[in-house]
């Protein structure tokens, strides 16, 4: 859609943000993510700074809103999670491959669940649907999910960041506006 970019800018201009907040993980694990994710053909690959979990999705705040979600991520207490990725799916409906847990850690359930709960606070209000961890991989996805046919990443998630998403005609960049370093 042409107008994409021109709505960014006014919302921009009018202190409305698209924000989120993920799991953010290391350059090592990026790295192997990104292996993973060169490793398929078919549809378009997720960039390898933009990879990450999302825990909560915002959608388009304004100032005040934002301004609430920089101080609830800012005073998140928890502790950092050993995460396993070690399969894939597919969400046919949005047409994306994505790798996940097999084995979802009850704590990782609980983070989402207390920020989700915190950010009610700043208007945000949970989806119908329910939350599933996972890191996109590709996008425009159109085939059945391959075999998970590989190492699984151990992923010491130890850092929760409140993200900026811009579109651009370069793509979407996704820009850190709060990092919380979770309790080691």
């Amino acid at each position: 859609m042409p107008s994409d970019s021109h709505d960014e800018h006014a919302s921009r201009a009018s202190g409305r943000q698209r924000l989120f907040t993920a799991l953010y993980p290391d350059a090592d694990v990026r790295r192997q993510l990104a292996r993973l994710t060169r490793s398929y053909r078919h549809g378009r690959a997720v960039t390898r700074d933009n990879l990450h979990m999302t825990l909560v999705f915002l959608g388009m705040l304004d100032a005040g809103q934002a301004a609430c979600a920089c101080e609830i991520v800012r005073g998140v207490r928890a502790t950092a999670l050993s995460l396993r990725i070690d399969t894939l799916e597919v969400f046919q409906r949005a047409r994306i491959l994505w790798a996940g847990c097999s084995q979802v850690p009850r704590a990782l359930w609980e983070l989402q669940h207390d920020l989700a709960s915190a950010l009610a606070a700043c208007g945000y209000r949970a989806m119908h649907e329910q939350w599933r961890p996972h890191v996109t991989l590709r996008r425009h996805w159109t085939q059945p999910p391959p075999e998970a046919d590989f190492t699984p990443i151990v992923w010491r998630a130890d850092r929760l960041v409140l993200f900026r998403s811009d579109n651009s005609p370069a793509g979407v960049r996704y820009t850190p506006v709060v990092t919380r370093e979770l309790i080691v």
